[in-house]
């Protein structure tokens, strides 16, 4: 009921606020690749009601891991996405704006990133979108053919 949604919503911004708080004190280089949880637990204390080993932010977990690089070297993939969709066809163009839109906007409320299910997908969806482009390939000249 209404008193677990009200518990579920303090348990993330206290996770948003210890977060916050490892990123503040290590800005540049973050705490490291998979160094989140044991972060937390010593930003946290032992008056922690809960521990967690991500923030239910894919945005502050990459900024606590990786520094403030992180998060802006993922906004950089959504706009490398974003401007590829624009040479798909409408309907492809669509799907992989759509696919980066739900993707950022999810990335806000859970690591989707961090969970399996949901990186895995995102990878899988904007590669098969994504697998007719072609790279900076000079038209004029032709393949080599077999003699």
């Amino acid at each position: 009921g209404r008193a677990q949604i009200g518990e579920s919503a303090k348990l993330r911004l206290d996770f948003y606020g210890n977060s916050l708080g490892i990123i503040i004190e290590n800005p540049v280089y973050g705490v490291g690749t998979g160094g989140f949880a044991k972060a937390y637990v010593a930003k946290a204390g032992p008056a922690a009601f809960v521990y967690t080993d991500n923030p239910h932010n894919e945005y502050l977990l990459l900024a606590v891991q990786l520094g403030l690089m992180g998060p802006l070297l993922l906004g950089a993939l959504f706009v490398v996405a974003w401007k590829a969709a624009a040479r798909l066809s409408p309907r492809d163009q669509h799907l992989l704006r759509a696919l980066v839109v739900a993707m950022a906007g999810g990335c806000l409320f859970n690591s989707f990133l961090y969970d399996f299910t949901e990186g895995l997908f995102f990878a899988w969806a904007a590669g098969v979108l994504c697998s007719g482009l072609s790279g900076n390939v000079d038209k004029k000249t032709r393949p080599l053919q077999a003699a």
